[in-house]
């Protein structure tokens, strides 16, 4: 089930590794992922969100996926992600970023 507005993907303040300097490859990686989450339906009083880790390499591909911060809600923890899995591959990292891979926090929330 699919909420119109009803959530936001962002990047986790903590381990965001892109900066300014390649804030659009940032945005560029947050609207793809939102593309692939379906959100939950959920009554809640609330603003749920997950945290959603993992490594991202050089080429897009993505390994070590867990859900380092659960909701408290499975629904929304399973459809995070499931999104990050469907997302993948990933584009590639811009030229001028210079590392091999980079580790990437994404928190989904539910808005209500």
């Amino acid at each position: 089930m699919q909420m119109a507005g009803g959530g936001g993907v962002g990047l986790s303040g903590t381990n965001s590794p892109f900066g300014t300097q390649f804030g659009a490859y940032a945005d560029l990686l947050l609207r793809h992922v939102s593309r692939f989450w379906n959100k939950p339906s959920i009554n809640t009083s609330s603003v749920p969100h997950a945290t959603i880790s993992l490594t991202l390499p050089r080429d897009g591909t993505i390994a070590d996926v867990k859900i380092s911060e659960k909701s408290g809600i499975p629904a929304l923890d399973f459809s995070a992600q499931r999104a990050i899995l469907d997302a993948a591959p990933f584009p590639a990292f811009p030229a001028g970023f210079n590392k091999s891979e980079t580790p990437i926090d994404f928190v989904f929330e539910l808005r209500r």
